[in-house]
């Protein structure tokens, strides 16, 4: 007897505008937390990637909701399925702008590197062993908040 597979749902989520200004603070606040961990005595580096990883997430879902009529973004946590989701001039702009920074990485195969961060990191402990381009994620991040400010 075959066993049944659950097919995976697109989920979207409706936002009011006032709660993208929330999101995008929450962005910033996670970004910020994850700079911190930086600057402590001890490096963190779970702590670090997690807070990088959903301030991207975060970021993200902030230009889907201003840019969709309806206030709409893909509930998940993949970076590149976030990005992929957004309008061809964002998703342009911000691929332009993160290979105009200085990576030894484009933006589409980092995206295939650094999937998940927000998940991968936050149960670091349970992995062998994660790779990850740290500049790439930072760059990311901050490509992200930059371009958050501008729209």
């Amino acid at each position: 007897m075959r066993g049944r597979v659950k097919r995976k749902e697109i989920v979207y989520m409706s936002i009011q505008k006032e709660q993208i200004k929330t999101c995008l603070e929450n962005a910033n606040g996670f970004l910020n937390t994850a700079k911190n961990c930086m600057g402590t005595a001890v490096y963190c580096s779970a702590p670090y990637f997690t807070n990088l990883g959903i301030a991207c997430e975060l970021f993200l879902k902030a230009i889907a909701m201003q840019k969709n009529p309806d206030g709409q973004y893909l509930k998940k946590h993949l970076l590149a399925d976030l990005m992929n989701d957004l309008p061809k001039e964002d998703k342009t702009e911000i691929e332009k702008r993160f290979n105009a920074s200085g990576n030894s990485i484009k933006l589409e195969e980092f995206l295939r590197q650094c999937e998940n961060p927000f998940v991968e990191w936050r149960y670091e402990f349970e992995q062998e062993k994660i790779n990850i381009n740290v500049t790439a994620l930072e760059k990311f991040a901050e490509t992200l908040k930059q371009y958050c400010e501008e729209i």
